[in-house]
């Protein structure tokens, strides 16, 4: 057969195969997983693509692993293979490897198998992570923060979507695509130069993901938040260590906030001090009306006419969904007034989450960017 044909009928089967699955998920409210799991689908079990005997040869000889065991000679099922390579993570690095050393020897034809097989494993992850939302029931997990600032997505609006057309799993209504594009666009493009600019082994790792036309929009919407989250350090375990220690009362575990925003984020300090409060949850909720509105008023500046006029009616959006949302739940139960405060309540760490985001974007604009006269701006 040749390998035109064979790369349609990896294709063919394995798409036919991976919509068996997810219906399979659906019908019976079960995850699919890719290692034999009580109580879900293994997703090993659907996938019937037959992988040729000269693509298997390949395999085993352009990239043995020493803990992978090496296939028989002649075909195979897409999902034998996942199973002999001993996880779906090592067989996508194999597979990677051998397309990488097969371009090298020009080895076209079989480079190109090699390309869509591994895409298409990529596809297997995504059905999987697919899965559990399925299984989750009427609340699907979300990625809980905006790609590109650090928002809550505006996922709440998601039961009536066909009201909304900027409720988002990945987005805020601030840059959500089909908001105010232009602003959208600008996240983006900044993002970028950023990374060009710092241009890390990792820099560089996401641009040629990003830049793939195989790469699926979640994912590239998850390398980007992944990029953002790069432009900010992670504070030392010794500076987060009194965040670990009981306090008496919600004062004293935000002054200890506070401290360490000082300290490691900077920007976000400036940005939030002077906020009062009469209690957690007021003060939690008014952190977040100020990062918001900081963040909005530097980017209505640049809008003028009708885009300024739909932009200002997404203010107090982020606040309002903190305050409406259940993920809140998690931060607003405060321990009675007799006991200690837990040393690692959900609301402390999410707020440090928030303040990382924060000035991760802080970061980024201040990066230093070109224009075409090759002149350095801020």
């Amino acid at each position: 057969m040749k390998i035109s044909a064979a790369i349609d009928n990896l294709k063919d089967q394995t798409e036919a195969d991976l919509r068996e699955a997810l219906a399979c998920s659906k019908a019976s409210n079960k995850a699919l997983v890719a290692r034999e799991t009580p109580g879900k689908h293994c997703i090993v079990d659907f996938l019937f693509a037959r992988i040729p005997g000269d693509i298997i040869d390949v395999l085993n000889e352009r990239a043995p692993l020493a803990d992978a065991e090496n296939m028989e000679t002649g075909p195979i099922t897409l999902g034998e293979l996942i199973r002999k390579t001993g996880s779906l993570g090592k067989t996508i690095k194999r597979v990677d490897y051998s397309r990488y050393v097969l371009k090298r020897i020009w080895s076209e034809e079989k480079a190109d198998y090699l390309a869509e097989l591994l895409f298409l494993l990529q596809q297997v992850k995504a059905v999987i992570l697919e899965s559990r939302d399925i299984s989750s029931g009427s609340s699907p997990k979300h990625q809980e923060y905006c790609t590109l600032c650090w928002r809550l997505v505006n996922k709440y609006r998601l039961v009536n979507y066909e009201n909304s057309l900027i409720s988002s799993s990945l987005y805020c209504c601030v840059h959500h695509p089909k908001g105010v594009e232009k602003v959208h666009k600008r996240a983006v493009r900044r993002l970028t130069t950023a990374s060009k600019s710092r241009n890390t082994e990792f820099d560089i790792w996401v641009q040629e993901a990003l830049a793939s036309g195989k790469t699926p929009r979640a994912t590239k919407a998850n390398l980007r938040s992944r990029l953002k989250f790069s432009f900010a350090d992670l504070p030392s375990p010794s500076i987060k260590g009194p965040l670990f220690q009981p306090v008496e009362t919600w004062h004293e575990r935000r002054d200890q906030i506070l401290s360490l925003a000082a300290e490691c984020y900077p920007e976000t300090s400036k940005c939030i001090s002077g906020i009062s409060g009469t209690n957690w949850e007021s003060w939690f909720l008014g952190v977040i009306r100020q990062l918001d509105k900081s963040g909005i008023a530097k980017i209505k500046v640049k809008l003028s006419g009708e885009e300024l006029a739909k932009f200002s009616r997404l203010e107090n959006q982020d606040f309002e969904n903190w305050e409406s949302s259940d993920d809140f739940k998690l931060v607003r139960n405060e321990p009675s007034v007799e006991s200690t405060y837990d040393s690692d309540l959900t609301g402390w760490s999410v707020l440090l989450a928030i303040f990382h985001r924060h000035e991760a974007v802080c970061n980024i604009e201040e990066m230093p960017r070109r224009r075409r006269n090759n002149v350095k701006v801020k």
